[in-house]
């Protein structure tokens, strides 16, 4: 069974919201795509879960966290309160409505910290630093090089293939081996426990797929602990 996480959408808003605070240039719809895909890829190589759990789907035009663009695209229930966190550019008076519209965090809005740790934070400002200035074209050559993107694009029937997460921790100088084995070994116990028709076994199943903290990982908002790492 192929490894899988459950879509967090507190956690996705406040990661999104986290983004847009530090007002990185041209930040469109591809940029908040391109900079989720790359924070959730190095969180999980390096900590044994994504920030997101967002779905991955290879398109002509990179990885795309399927949940995320839905809600950009106003196709999603998330939308409505991504709305609340991002402005969406507006056409100047006399001219066509943006094609690709930029997003700017909404005045006096905090990007929901209690939702992230200080791994995510960590994750998050690495990947802003190194990836928020890139271009359109840099973007598209950097996430089109990497395994999980081509290797899924070879395998694709149609416009859009999933991704898999084992993928990711190829050819990642980030990446710890011995979680993407413990993910392993946890997906095929998550495949046992879903054959198994009872109460117990989706409580359980659900269980292994909210991953718990791990070393390295630490509370922003202790309080909060249970929504920042269950």
């Amino acid at each position: 069974m192929d490894v899988i996480f459950d879509f967090d959408p507190q956690r996705t808003l406040a990661a999104v919201a986290y983004i847009a605070s530090k007002n990185p240039p041209n930040f469109d719809k591809y940029k908040v795509c391109k900079l989720i895909f790359l924070s959730d890829k190095r969180h999980l190589v390096r900590y044994g879960r994504p920030i997101t759990g967002d779905t991955y789907y290879a398109f002509d035009w990179g990885p795309v966290p399927s949940i995320t663009l839905d809600a950009l695209n106003n196709n999603h229930p998330l939308a409505n309160e991504l709305r609340g966190v991002l402005k969406k550019e507006r056409a100047s008076k006399g001219k066509p409505r943006p094609r690709n519209p930029r997003f700017t965090l909404r005045p006096k809005k905090r990007p929901w910290l209690e939702f992230l740790s200080k791994s995510d934070l960590n994750v998050l400002d690495e990947i802003v630093e190194e990836y928020g200035n890139k271009t359109f074209e840099e973007l598209y050559r950097i996430t089109h090089a990497l395994p999980a993107y081509y290797k899924a694009w070879a395998r694709r029937e149609g416009n859009r293939q999933l991704m898999r997460f084992e993928e990711f921790f190829e050819d990642d100088t980030n990446a710890d081996e011995t979680l993407l084995q413990e993910l392993r070994e946890k997906a095929a116990l998550v495949g046992e426990l879903s054959s198994a028709d009872t109460g117990v076994s989706s409580i359980a199943v659900s269980g292994l797929r909210r991953n718990p903290l791990r070393h390295g990982e630490e509370s922003s908002w202790p309080f909060r602990h249970r929504q920042a790492h269950s």
